[in-house]
C-alpha cells in the first residue's frame, strides 16, 4: 500500500526538492478536499522515509524511484500478490478520486468488477472461506437440516459460492444454494461465466429480498464491513433464518498488522474492519451469541 500510495503521490511529492509546501498548499494545488485521508497517506511515505511532517509542512527526504511499486511487488508473497496487486493501476484514479472528495467506484464501473473477480477467487480468499466451514462445522449442521436450504450473501462474481457448493456436495445428499450481491456486474460474471454450469439461483439484491424464515445457514465473506447500518443489516439476516439457523463466514477483526488492507478497503469505499467490541456488539444487540475464531478470522453466530 506504501508504494501505490508513492507511486500515485510521486509526480507532485518529487518536486517538494525546490522545497517544502504545507499540507494545505498541497490540498488546494492537487483539488484534494479529504484532508484527514491525505494526512494519512502522507504518513504513510513518512513511514518510509521520503518525507517528513513538521508543523503541517511536507519535507522531501528522498526522492520516489519510478519503479517503487514493481520493487514492492518483489517482496510481498504470492498470495497476496494475486489478491491485490491487479489493483494497484486502478487505486491511482480511485484513491484520486477519493482524495477530491467523489464517492468511491462502484464494482459495476470501469474494471473493478474484473478485479474483484481475480482477487475473489484467488488463494488469499479462497483459504479463509475453506477454515470458516470448519470452524462452523456446516456440514455436520447441515446434515441435521435436509434438504438445507443455503445463501452466499454477497456473492460478487461467485467463486465463494462456486466453492461453497463444490463443498456441500462432498457432504450432502440434498441442498439448495442461492447467492446474491448488489453488484450487476459481479453477478453477470457469476451467472454468465463462473458459476454457468452450476445449479445455483443468483439475484440482485436491489430487484429482489431474500425470503424470511426461509434459509438454514447464510454464509459472509469478508462483506460485513461493508455493511452501512450492520446492526440493522444483522437483523434483516436473521430474519432470513428458519429457526435454529445460523449465520457464518469470515470478518476480519481489526489489528495493526491489518492496517494497510484495512486502509486499501476503505478507499474503496468500506467502512472498515470493525474493532473487537463492535463486531460482537452486532450479534448482541440482535439477541445473537457469537463464536469466533481470532486466528482465521472465522465466526459462527446462531440465536440464544
Amino acid at each position: 500500500m506504501i508504494a501505490v500510495v508513492a507511486e500515485t503521490f510521486s509526480p507532485f511529492i518529487n518536486k517538494l526538492d525546490a522545497g517544502p509546501k504545507s499540507v494545505d498548499e498541497l490540498l488546494t494545488e492537487q483539488g484534494f478536499k479529504d484532508r484527514d485521508l491525505f494526512v494519512e497517506l502522507l504518513k504513510l511515505l513518512e513511514s518510509a522515509k521520503y518525507i517528513k511532517l513538521k508543523d503541517e509542512k511536507v519535507f522531501l527526504n528522498r526522492k520516489i524511484p519510478e519503479n517503487v511499486l514493481e520493487v514492492a511487488e518483489r517482496k510481498i508473497s504470492k498470495v497476496v500478490k494475486d489478491a491485490f496487486s491487479p489493483f494497484a493501476n486502478s487505486m491511482h484514479e480511485i484513491i484520486f478520486n477519493r482524495l477530491a472528495g467523489k464517492l468511491p467506484s462502484k464494482f459495476d464501473e470501469n474494471e473493478l468488477r474484473v478485479l474483484w473477480s481475480i482477487a475473489l477467487k484467488g488463494e488469499f480468499y479462497a483459504v479463509q472461506r475453506r477454515l470458516s466451514y470448519k470452524f462452523a462445522k456446516i456440514d455436520e449442521f447441515l446434515k441435521k437440516r435436509t434438504p438445507a436450504r443455503v445463501l452466499d450473501y454477497g456473492c460478487g462474481s461467485g467463486s465463494s459460492t462456486i466453492q461453497l457448493y463444490d463443498f456441500l456436495k462432498k457432504h450432502l445428499s440434498e441442498f439448495d444454494v442461492h447467492a446474491c450481491d448488489i453488484s450487476e456486474g459481479l453477478l453477470e460474471i457469476a451467472r454468465e461465466d463462473e458459476a454457468l454450469a452450476y445449479p445455483i439461483h443468483f439475484f440482485n439484491l436491489k430487484q429482489q429480498k431474500p425470503r424470511e424464515g426461509y434459509y438454514d445457514a447464510i454464509f459472509l465473506g469478508q462483506v460485513m464491513h461493508w455493511f452501512e447500518n450492520p446492526v440493522e443489516m444483522v437483523g434483516l439476516l436473521k430474519s432470513y433464518l428458519k429457526p435454529g439457523g445460523i449465520l457464518f463466514g469470515v470478518e476480519s477483526i481489526y489489528h495493526k498488522s491489518l492496517y494497510y488492507i484495512d486502509l486499501f478497503i476503505r478507499i474503496l469505499g468500506s467502512r472498515g474492519f470493525p474493532k473487537e467490541e463492535e463486531f460482537f456488539s452486532w450479534f448482541e444487540k440482535n439477541n445473537m451469541k457469537v463464536d469466533y475464531d481470532y486466528v482465521v478470522y472465522a465466526f459462527k453466530a446462531y440465536t440464544v
